[in-house]
């Protein structure tokens, strides 16, 4: 913390033989300790970068128990809290760190890192870069997918709107439709369910500010692609099946 300003030299440096303490089950608790330190005080615009990089190690692979993994989490949370206009080049680690991927078959440590997500769209989404944006609407799409809780991937639903509200670009309308739209034939029911009512209702609700582009997007690419997932099934839902229909057929008439 002293050499906060020297960060990006002597970070890099020794960041390997750190994490290797942590991984050490006799010095993992003081070294815990000592990075949660670094993380309150020690969280700078010169720092941020690095830090998040090593968020990111952290988790890739599951080389923690459930409660360490979820200590980590919680300061994932205190950071996005009291710390997240901090944050610039470190979304993209920090974001990959709380990958749905790296939590599977782990249901407390999913929802812990799902509120994670809930403060980004919630309290942060809307001050970001498009770029940073754009990944964060991947990401929902990520917990709306993972089969470890199905309440996840409802609540994830909503995230969307938030999304939704944000959306200023072609591109960035193209892609919330274009990664919400294979959700509508996921084999779980009220998974496939919510996401052609979400699907649905952003296109209607947001029906002025589409672009033309957009329509066309819709009505040529995403609405056949859609029609020929349900189609092609292998254990077609026929209530799923009759509500897409009913719902594309809804929204052809608002195109």
């Amino acid at each position: 913390i002293v050499n906060i300003k020297r960060f990006e030299q002597v970070w890099p440096s020794i960041e390997g033989s750190f994490c290797l303490l942590l991984e050490n089950e006799e010095t993992q608790e003081p070294s815990l300790n000592a990075f949660f330190k670094l993380l309150r005080e020690g969280f700078t615009k010169e720092s941020e970068q690095s830090l998040c990089e090593t968020l990111k190690v952290l988790f890739s692979g599951k080389k923690f128990v459930e409660e360490t993994r979820s200590q980590i989490l919680e300061e994932i949370h205190f950071l996005l809290s009291q710390y997240s206009e901090i944050i610039s080049k470190g979304w993209v680690a920090l974001l990959d760190a709380l990958s749905p991927n790296n939590f599977s078959e782990e249901e407390e440590i999913m929802n812990s890192a799902f509120r994670c997500v809930q403060i980004i769209c919630n309290d942060i989404l809307f001050s970001l870069t498009e770029n940073t944006q754009s990944q964060i609407i991947s990401l929902i799409v990520e917990f709306a997918s993972q089969t470890t809780d199905i309440n996840i991937s409802l609540s994830a639903f909503g995230l969307l709107w938030n999304a939704a509200s944000c959306a200023k670009t072609l591109e960035m309308w193209k892609l919330i439709f274009q990664k919400t739209a294979p959700l509508i034939s996921d084999p779980r029911t009220d998974v496939s369910t919510c996401a052609i009512n979400t699907f649905c209702s952003l296109i209607i609700s947001n029906s002025k500010a589409l672009s033309k582009d957009i329509y066309q997007y819709l009505a040529n690419d995403l609405f056949v692609q859609i029609i020929d997932s349900l189609i092609q099934q292998t254990e077609p839902n026929e209530a799923t099946i009759q509500l897409a229909f009913h719902e594309l057929a809804h929204c052809g008439r608002n195109l």
